[in-house]
């Protein structure tokens, strides 16, 4: 059957299952798989299930971050990669261990020292990204 290897890799793999924020499928393969490590285990990019959450998943919901951090205590380089690299500021906040309510709390972008971006922050680099040198016009 087509696309039946693509489902079978996708079921056996936590770290695609975080990617696509699966909860469910995470849950069910990490049931089958009880000694899977969540807080160590990396793939082969150094990276954790929980960093794919926030970067990925976490765009889908905070329920999978919620779990995750469920699972044991990460690091604070873990978290503050994670933080980093969160697309969902609700996702954010939580790492950063603040109050976090429903999943429609509006987020800000922050800097990687934690400073938010929205405060006087300099873009002049974020507008060169899309074509404005200037760091004027409207994007």
């Amino acid at each position: 059957m087509k696309g039946e290897g693509l489902v079978q890799f996708v079921l056996g793999d936590p770290f695609a299952m975080a990617k696509a924020g699966d909860l469910e499928g995470l849950k069910m393969w990490s049931d089958k798989n009880p000694d899977f490590d969540f807080v160590n285990e990396t793939d082969g990019f150094d990276s954790m299930c929980l960093y794919y959450s926030c970067h990925s998943g976490a765009s889908r919901g905070i329920e999978i971050v919620r779990w995750l951090l469920g699972k044991g205590e990460y690091s604070e380089s873990v978290v503050r990669r994670c933080v980093d690299n969160a697309i969902n500021g609700e996702v954010r906040r939580l790492l950063k261990g603040e109050e976090v309510g429903g999943s429609t709390a509006e987020g800000s972008i922050t800097a990687g020292d934690g400073n938010n971006l929205d405060e006087g922050a300099n873009l002049d680099g974020v507008a060169a990204m899309f074509g404005d040198v200037e760091g004027g016009g409207d994007y």
